[in-house]
């Protein structure tokens, strides 16, 4: 998405607009997660929540990690009770990328 300038739209107004696509009304002050929260509340499935936040923040989406190897770099440099804490874990991605899940 972009401006008349030429300039790219800060990552919240891009996911701003990707929520406001799913037809949730959302607040015009507020971080990512009050967006989240509005969009869930206005009865938005979690799943597209999700995906219209990658998608404004640049971030590619899979729908399944079939595939994808646990990450060694990940692994050897985030604590394993940091990663359960917040259900994250780094995979190899296409072209060493890593991709997150959580």
């Amino acid at each position: 998405m972009r401006v008349a300038s030429g300039m790219t739209l800060p990552a919240i107004e891009r996911v701003t607009a990707e929520l406001a696509g799913l037809g949730a009304a959302l607040p015009k002050r507020g971080g990512l997660a009050g967006l989240v929260e509005s969009a869930r509340g206005a009865g938005a499935a979690d799943s597209d929540v999700t995906k219209a936040v990658a998608r404004g923040m640049g971030i590619a989406f899979v729908e399944r990690l079939d595939g994808y190897a646990p990450s060694a770099e990940f692994l050897s440099v985030v604590p394993i009770a940091f990663a359960r804490q917040h259900h994250v874990l780094g995979f190899m991605g296409e072209g060493d990328r890593l991709l997150l899940a959580g």
